[in-house]
């Protein structure tokens, strides 16, 4: 059987992690309609996702929780920027719709793109600029931008959504760089996430908790979002930062909207307009031209970059580079 050209694989890894976000912004919107706060919310998927990889690497690569140097300033902006990131944003839909403050954070591709070109000496292609173009407009399509009245809005929560999005951009770009440092998705992940918590904690103290987050319905379900909604679709990203970059990655990952939005409809009946259908519709062809677009170098993955990164890429070992 002919092996998954490592493009495609990133590619691939995206889509599941788009898909799997997707999944934990519905399952969260059902779970906060309850007595789950969205600091809860966040708090709870950061602490699970951080003590699971931090079994995973005490039992299996007990080595690479050590910091270097070189790295140990790296993962705490990792982390603070994945805290930021979560906070903005959900700071933004306290202020704004959720449409909104999705509309907002989903500037990070752009963001993205636009740092890799001018500090980074990346060159994007017309394909990557029409795709970026086609996946904003897409995306504010599917989350309704065009309804003024719906979106309400504010100048607070517009500037919370776009540090969302500037945190957003960071932690990808942070995140690819620990990559290229040879430090594990894992180790990356571990320390984003127990940064997180501990920061989630202080604003909300966990004694302050409503006593009905932990019926044991909720927690299972908290768990759930931590691992399927979180552990696996963090580290896919990131595991699709060996084979794409994070430009391509971030505008792949604005499938997210797109696939909570169907997933409300099957769940919660939310019908879907047609300006909706058109804007995924726009997200998924952008991709898919994306997708065909051959880079112009291929993403080579260093050999030492190895634990949960494997893992997440099923375990398959890369075939070698072509001489």
């Amino acid at each position: 059987m002919q092996s998954i050209p490592l493009r495609t694989r990133g590619y691939l890894l995206v889509v599941t992690t788009a898909t799997l976000w997707g999944f934990s912004g519905t399952l969260g919107k059902f779970l906060m309609q309850g007595a789950v706060t969205p600091v809860t919310l966040t708090m709870s998927r950061s602490l699970i996702t951080a003590i699971v990889l931090f079994a995973y690497l005490a039992a299996r690569h007990p080595a690479t929780l050590r910091l270097t140097r070189s790295t140990a300033a790296w993962v705490v902006g990792f982390g603070v920027a994945l805290a930021i990131t979560q906070v903005f944003f959900f700071s933004a839909i306290e202020r704004l719709s959720v449409a909104a403050a999705i509309l907002l954070e989903y500037l990070a591709p752009a963001i993205v793109v636009v740092f890799a070109w001018l500090f980074q000496g990346k060159s994007i292609s017309r394909v990557t600029v029409a795709s970026l173009i086609t996946v904003l407009l897409g995306s504010a399509l599917v989350v309704k931008a065009y309804d003024l009245e719906a979106l309400s809005l504010s100048a607070a929560g517009i500037l919370f959504g776009l540090g969302a999005a500037a945190a957003f951009a960071t932690y990808i770009l942070v995140g690819e760089h620990l990559q290229r440092l040879h430090m594990s998705v894992s180790t990356s992940l571990f320390y984003g996430f127990s940064l997180t918590t501990l920061l989630l904690a202080i604003l909300q103290p966990p004694w302050k908790i409503a006593p009905e987050t932990f019926l044991p319905g909720n927690l299972a379900l908290l768990t759930i979002v931590g691992l399927v909604g979180t552990l696996i679709p963090f580290a896919t990203f990131f595991a699709a930062l060996r084979y794409i970059d994070a430009g391509r990655a971030t505008i792949v990952a604005t499938l997210e909207p797109m696939v909570a939005g169907v997933l409300a409809f099957l769940w919660f009946g939310e019908t879907l307009a047609w300006p909706q259908l058109l804007g995924g519709a726009l997200v998924v062809g952008a991709i898919v031209g994306l997708q065909r677009e051959r880079p112009p170098e291929e993403v080579v993955v260093p050999p030492e970059m190895i634990a949960f990164t494997e893992v997440a890429a099923r375990g398959e070992e890369d075939p070698p580079p072509d001489a």
